[in-house]
């Protein structure tokens, strides 16, 4: 049995609760031994430690896991042909996967790829230790509109009955979550589509399939036409929600849907034209749509919906960002610290249908685990100030 125990540590438990200074925390394995005051540590926990870490001036908390993640993203587009555009694909997202370890994020949920059944591979192979990697929730093919969303990427449907046979298919391949397209996203110079939403009845039949099968859905929706169709469609989440009004966070806390906000997505997309020298009109449109971003993540929280922190990498952020989601969270949305770690944690884990195992620290559950130097909750957390990492109870970092 290896054994590490990590002592006189601040522990932030990813249950929401306050920090607790002078923390011991005993790993055997892959699993958490025991954890409480370091002056109530059974005596002979220290005995046989192959690893003995002082936690002293230093913060433990859960790994962290990113609800919202694309790991396939990147380099396998054309000029590649489509077969070494997977491959190359695979290779990069086996490349994210460790990238996501070292950046502390030991779980995410990945939503969406055209190589669908590449990253319930993955996933798998992660699982079973062929690979090295967080656990991965994988969506397979999203689902979207004919037409909507940039070509070949989705598995299209025309109508709710092709809908549904979309959402049958992503089930028999593995998928442990399903994904819609709620808000179209038409090809660049394509014409724009006849509505702004996918449509309720389209995206009811995705949710029947997911809810029979055991599964959550959820929508991306970046327009309040597709959120408002999808929360009344009975989707489990909302990914990005950048125009919801009060209405829609309403109704959203009501039947229990999630948001998962991306700001860090929103921002990075936006960046480009707040920059000295664009056209006035492009930083004053890109400003309204950060504006309005914010103004729905400040009242879905005042609301009471249900959040959980994700960054839409390796799209658009590299994985890291998800340290820059939770501060964003605070210093945008409203959040305490600890209620956004609590997102990026134990909430997640919630949303991603695995918290009997990860997202909190506690015992029995698994050694996912991040060492920062300082105090996470005051000074709020930076990948540059990570010490270790551990995944299933071995240190990657």
């Amino acid at each position: 049995m290896a054994r590490t125990i990590i002592r006189d540590v601040r522990l932030f438990d990813g249950t929401g609760a306050t920090p607790r200074d002078r923390s011991t925390v005993v790993v055997d394995d892959e699993r958490i031994a025991w954890c409480g005051r370091q002056e109530d540590a059974p005596a002979a926990a220290g005995a046989d430690a192959a690893a003995m870490i002082d936690g002293a001036g230093r913060t433990l908390l859960p790994g962290l896991i990113d609800a919202h993640a694309h790991l396939f993203a990147g380099r396998g587009q054309p000029p590649f042909t489509a077969e070494r555009a997977e491959v190359r694909a695979l290779l990069d997202a086996i490349t994210h996967a460790r990238q996501c370890l070292e950046a502390g994020v030991t779980a995410v949920r990945d939503l969406g790829a055209r190589w669908g059944a590449s990253a319930v591979d993955l996933a798998a192979a992660i699982a079973r230790g062929e690979l090295s990697g967080p656990e991965i929730v994988a969506a397979a093919r999203f689902i979207a509109p004919s037409g909507g969303y940039m070509e070949g990427m989705a598995r299209e449907a025309a109508t709710p009955d092709e809908a549904r046979t979309a959402a049958e298919e992503q089930v028999a391949a593995g998928a442990r979550v399903l994904k819609l397209i709620a808000s179209p996203v038409p090809p660049r110079d394509a014409p724009r589509l006849a509505s702004d939403s996918f449509g309720v009845e389209a995206m009811r039949a995705v949710a029947e399939v997911a809810h029979t099968a055991g599964l959550r859905v959820t929508a991306h929706a970046h327009g309040l036409a597709g959120a408002r169709d999808a929360v009344a469609a009975g989707v489990d989440c909302i990914e990005h929600g950048y125009r919801l009004d009060q209405a829609t966070v309403d109704e959203m806390a009501a039947r229990g849907v999630w948001l998962v906000p991306t700001l860090v997505a929103m921002e990075a997309s936006q960046a480009p034209n707040w920059a000295p020298g664009r056209p006035d009109e492009a930083a004053r449109r890109a400003r309204e749509r950060w504006e309005a971003a914010v103004a729905a993540v400040q009242t879905a929280r005042m609301a009471g919906v249900q959040v959980a922190a994700g960054t839409d990498c390796f799209g658009i952020v590299p994985v890291t960002a998800l340290w820059r989601e939770v501060r964003l969270l605070v210093e945008e949305g409203g959040y305490t610290p600890a209620a956004a770690l609590y997102a990026a944690t134990g909430a997640a884990a919630a949303l991603l249908g695995i918290p009997d195992h990860t997202g909190t620290v506690a015992p029995r559950m698994a050694a996912d685990l991040v060492l920062l130097e300082g105090n996470a909750l005051s000074d709020l957390p930076d990948p540059a100030r990570i010490v270790a990492v551990w995944r299933r109870g071995v240190r990657v970092r």
